[in-house]
């Protein structure tokens, strides 16, 4: 059958397609991306340790030095000796992170078994989720204020009750945040550390595993709990239900057993910075 400019025109879209991958690969594969990969896998690990020292402070005293979220665990490190500078060296530790993630979603993994689309559709999502940190980082180091949606969520979730089905949209967002919080505690119990770090040793290895064990399951616990006060927002049609993760994990200070749900966070948090550094050292890229 004869070839029509149409589908010329789609071979050459492929054509094109394949060369991109090709090439994002072949960039993946330097020793500069590698550099990169792992000062952006550094930089998150800085992140949780300081956000699980604000969610640790809250257990112990009752309340934290500032917001416990991304935004707050910034503002930790702006306040150390010379803290804009390492502020500056911290946000371009987020900007490769986001840029290692985004390569790896749009250039798939050469291992078909870690190549599956919502591998990639994570990969994207984590990518964009540090693009949005590094502009708070950036923020930060010009003086402006702390305001971004997702520290202050109110405005948002009211204006989008206020929509057509918007109770049900938000509703819908709220159940895929706790989706989400399940995919990651899985994620946590089944990931094979083996099969990312490069000759580590079986106390390395180890290491690695419980940590980033641990640590998934406690990022899934604090989303799963914004979602749920998303849901509520959602059922009530009250924006004023909906809340900010340093103002949900503040709220289990008053409840029984809170302070120790807290401290228990806390610790999977930093256990997931301990990973996120054994990552930045060992991982293969």
């Amino acid at each position: 059958m004869a070839s029509t400019p149409q589908h010329a025109a789609v071979g050459a879209d492929h054509g094109v397609t394949d060369r991109a991958k090709r090439e994002t690969r072949r960039a993946e594969t330097t020793p500069a991306f590698r550099r990169v990969a792992r000062t952006g896998i550094a930089a998150r690990a800085l992140v949780y340790l300081m956000l699980g020292a604000l969610v640790l402070e809250i257990a112990i005293a009752g309340h934290s030095s500032a917001p416990a979220d991304t935004q707050g665990a910034l503002s930790l490190v702006d306040r150390l000796p010379a803290g804009h500078v390492l502020l500056g060296v911290l946000a371009a530790g987020l900007a490769a992170y986001a840029t290692f993630r985004v390569v790896q979603a749009l250039a798939g993994s050469p291992d078909p078994q870690r190549n599956a689309a919502w591998t990639r559709v994570g990969w994207m999502g984590s990518g964009l989720l540090y693009v949005a940190v590094f502009a708070e980082a950036l923020t930060l180091i010009a003086g402006g204020g702390s305001g971004s949606p997702s520290s202050q969520p109110r405005p948002l979730v009211h204006r989008l009750l206020v929509l057509p089905a918007g109770p049900e949209l938000l509703g819908a967002l709220s159940v895929g945040a706790a989706v989400g919080a399940v995919a990651l505690a899985v994620f946590g119990i089944r990931h094979d550390y083996a099969k990312v770090l490069e000759r580590p040793s079986g106390a390395s290895l180890r290491a690695a595993r419980w940590s980033g064990m641990l640590g998934d399951l406690a990022r899934g616990v604090v989303l799963a709990l914004v979602a749920a006060y998303l849901f509520l927002a959602a059922l009530t049609r009250s924006a004023r239900h909906a809340k900010s993760l340093a103002a949900a994990l503040q709220s289990l200070v008053g409840l029984p057993g809170g302070r120790e749900a807290l401290g228990l966070l806390a610790t999977g948090l930093v256990l997931y910075a301990t990973s996120s550094a054994i990552e930045a050292r060992y991982r293969r890229i």
